[in-house]
């Protein structure tokens, strides 16, 4: 029988994201960027600072700006960080580890919002464990309830920062408890023991001054991997709220180098996929510095193990969108996730293509 990871699942059951429609584009070149992390921590520390004397200018452009790490902030208006581990599992490459279970957040009787989220894996020694040794958080997925069809967050291994308040007081009214999908695995024969560890950055409910946002879920579902450079585009999503378009970022496989949003067929946020741009992302002894793809296996196939993925420039880091303007209610929006495979080797198991993913998450302030 074969194994479908609990995400994959998931999103095959969610009504509003029916069989994407695929269309494939020729010739379009996609913009290279440089991510300045240093320039970004100096923005971190000083937030006030005259964006002209910031040493890269892209930095601050949506979509291509990568948000600063909880571990180079401070959390924002007296919020309070938590960090929660949600147990610890054996994983090997003979098959990918899918659960799931109820979960509670971090807050306590009276409610929070949940203003920013970040989410890791890590050994029992408490190191982060990634790519550089062989581990991967493929997916995470929180399901409450309301609106997204009950989507709260989700993340891959890329685990990008979450935050809702970089200008303005919004949060997720987060549930005392949640569903929680975990999809871990490695490309080591040898079974490694990781944790799963969310940590959330939230205020009171009762005097913060902060409100709700709602989230919408913009997917592809999972077609398969094609070759040369191409797009899949989502169905649409109707807007139910009116308000700010607070944060928007794209989920891919490796391969992709952007997710596009729409409103009523207008570009409001084009999500960059960047590779290898921080430490963990390469595998072991191979160099940083955003390299490409040269070749395709891994410890796992060499050793005729179950899962591996090809390559080695993998996304580290997808650019966010933040306070990118409004919708009113009734707005349409769709997305576009955009691949090439001739740049960026796809990923494989088993010597075969992965299918691919293109999930934008998006929250609206009302």
């Amino acid at each position: 029988m074969k194994f479908v990871p609990l995400f994959s699942a998931l999103l095959a059951a969610l009504p509003a994201h029916a069989v994407p429609v695929a269309e494939q584009a020729i010739g379009e070149l996609v913009e290279e960027y440089t991510y300045n992390a240093a320039a970004e921590a100096v923005e971190a520390e000083n937030p006030n600072k005259n964006k002209a004397e910031t040493p890269s200018k892209n930095m601050a452009a949506n979509g291509v700006r990568i948000l600063p790490r909880f571990e180079a902030t401070q959390p924002k208006d007296g919020a309070t960080r938590s960090a929660i581990a949600y147990g610890t599992y054996s994983v090997s490459s003979s098959r990918m580890l899918s659960t799931i279970k109820m979960a509670k957040g971090p807050c306590p009787l009276g409610g929070c919002y949940v203003t920013a989220m970040q989410a890791t894996i890590r050994y029992p020694d408490k190191t982060e464990a990634n790519i550089d040794t062989q581990a991967w958080l493929h997916h995470i997925a929180l399901f409450g309830s309301g609106g997204g069809q009950g989507s709260i967050w989700a993340c891959g291994n890329e685990r990008p920062t979450l935050r809702l308040n970089t200008d303005f007081k919004y949060g997720i009214d987060f549930p005392a408890s949640y569903m929680l999908m975990i999809d871990l695995m490695t490309e080591d024969p040898k079974p490694k023991s990781l944790t799963l560890e969310i940590t959330y950055e939230w205020v009171s409910k009762m005097s913060s001054g902060y409100k709700a946002a709602t989230m919408y879920w913009l997917t592809i579902g999972e077609p398969a991997a094609k070759s040369g450079v191409y797009k899949f585009t989502t169905m649409p999503q109707t807007t139910t709220v009116a308000g700010k378009l607070l944060y928007s970022i794209g989920h891919m496989h490796d391969g992709g180098t952007d997710m596009r949003l729409f409103v009523n067929g207008n570009l409001v946020c084009k999500s960059i996929m960047h590779y290898n741009a921080r430490p963990g992302y390469s595998p072991k002894g191979a160099e940083m510095g955003g390299m490409e793809g040269m070749g395709h296996g891994g410890a796992a196939a060499a050793s005729g193990g179950g899962h591996a993925h090809g390559g080695m420039a993998h996304i580290s880091d997808p650019g966010a969108c933040t306070n990118f303007g409004e919708v009113k209610r009734g707005d349409r929006m769709t997305a576009e996730a955009w691949y090439d495979a001739v740049k960026y080797p796809l990923m494989e198991h088993n010597g075969k293509k992965e299918n691919l993913m293109g999930n934008m998450r998006v929250y609206i302030g009302s």
